[in-house]
């Protein structure tokens, strides 16, 4: 068996792949680790090898709780395949190092480009506790394969979203999955900007229609469309969760003796539970066509509204909320962003008419015109966002409304 010595080597023989990952000592850096190359068993078939790094922890700065994570190097090989035996005897030695780990992987997959020339290759990995998370820190594509085999039972789908068309039918397949994973309302929209949305918003911040919440200023740009959030998006995949209530949410304010809580707050938080539903099926996307997927509620800098009327979800009332045929003016939003190219639906049309009863019933007149909604007039801006003390003129009109206030919401036809 031969061996080169120095920086950045590779060992190269014909020893078969049972003999990979010689006893090696261990290197005085991961540049200088001897990278094993023998030749691919199987020239000719499009099959993916993966080349492992072991696990590392790092302490979160936030929790102060381990963290763990499994980083690896996926690639297509061509006449070639590379081990290392003395890289992970090294990445094994310094435990406790995140950030130099990623650097090291990322450092192994440039050699492995430069000395192999595979044609498809990805770095990524898995974020435990939430595992089936993919990481992706960097793609090195060269010729990118239409189709791939996996010869390994157990792997997870890792091609580009680009370098496999999904199905004809992926459409249909994507709304089963969401419909059963507890969304009631599936729509699929482009992934370009909305400039009349875009244009509402710079008139929204412009009159200070805000107040408080100045992270709708400080993130505008990123709000213009989803390109300017992820500029890989292909397609967006708009999910509604039915919250209507069962009962008339404006009962409550006959009773005086009580505390008035919007009904979207009277469960467990909307942002876990959608969340939770978005990962289910992003995590089927990925592993059912190998794209890549990014997942969103309302605390993500997306214009989800205008996104949900843009695929046939709904359109925004004259409440500015979003109102649906089906389910009203009670659906919580989130979105996929995905790399696949699917169809848009048709978007959906303003089904308002000459109806105002939105505008009419509310107790602070927030709404200056149709469409509009001045927040710091709005009792569930006032009593979730703003920060100081709530001006004596809306006290009254408040009544005993302490937590939102859903009388818009209640008073549509729909």
């Amino acid at each position: 068996m031969t061996k080169t010595e120095g920086k950045g080597s590779f060992m190269t023989d014909t020893q078969s792949l049972t003999q990979l990952g010689g006893q090696y000592a261990l290197p005085e850096s991961p540049d200088a680790a001897v990278l094993e190359k023998v030749p691919n068993p199987q020239p000719g078939v499009r099959y993916v090898a993966r080349f492992t790094c072991p696990e590392f922890t790092s302490l979160c700065p936030v929790t102060g709780q381990p963290d763990f994570a499994h980083l690896v190097i996926d690639y297509l090989p061509g006449d070639w395949l590379v081990e290392s035996k003395s890289l992970k005897i090294y990445l094994g030695s310094f435990r406790n190092h995140g950030a130099f780990h990623e650097d090291c992987t990322v450092g192994v997959a440039r050699r492995l480009v430069a000395e192999i020339e595979p044609q498809w290759l990805r770095i990524g990995g898995y974020w435990y506790p939430e595992a089936a998370c993919r990481l992706t820190f960097s793609t090195r594509p060269a010729r990118r394969p239409t189709t791939c085999g996996y010869r390994t039972r157990g792997w997870p789908p890792i091609v580009d979203g680009d370098s496999r068309q999904p199905a004809a039918n992926a459409r249909e397949e994507i709304r089963e999955q969401a419909l059963a994973a507890g969304f009631d309302a599936v729509g699929f929209a482009p992934a370009q900007a909305a400039p009349e949305a875009a244009e509402r918003l710079k008139s929204f911040l412009a009159a200070g229609m805000q107040g408080d919440m100045g992270w709708l200023a400080e993130k505008a740009d990123r709000r213009v469309g989803p390109k300017a959030l992820w500029p890989e998006v292909r397609s967006v995949i708009v999910l509604g969760m039915n919250y209507g209530p069962d009962h008339d949410p404006l009962d409550i304010l006959d009773r005086r003796d009580r505390g008035g809580i919007s009904v979207y707050a009277q469960g467990r938080d909307y942002h876990d539970i959608v969340k939770k539903r978005l990962k289910r099926v992003a995590r089927w996307m990925h592993e059912t066509y190998g794209n890549d997927v990014k997942v969103f509620v309302d605390t993500a800098p997306v214009m989800e509204k205008p996104l949900a009327m843009r695929g046939g979800i709904g359109w925004q009332g004259k409440h500015t909320n979003m109102v649906s045929r089906e389910f009203g003016s009670w659906l919580f939003l989130g979105e996929i962003f995905t790399t696949l190219e699917l169809s848009a639906d048709a978007p959906e049309t303003d089904h308002c008419g000459g109806c105002s009863r939105c505008l009419d019933a509310c107790p602070t007149k927030a709404f200056p015109a149709p469409y509009q909604l001045d927040a710091r007039r709005c009792i569930s801006y006032l009593t979730i966002e703003h920060k100081g003390v709530i001006a004596p003129e809306f006290r009254r009109a408040m009544g005993n409304r302490i937590y939102g206030c859903d009388d818009c919401l209640a008073v549509c036809p729909w």
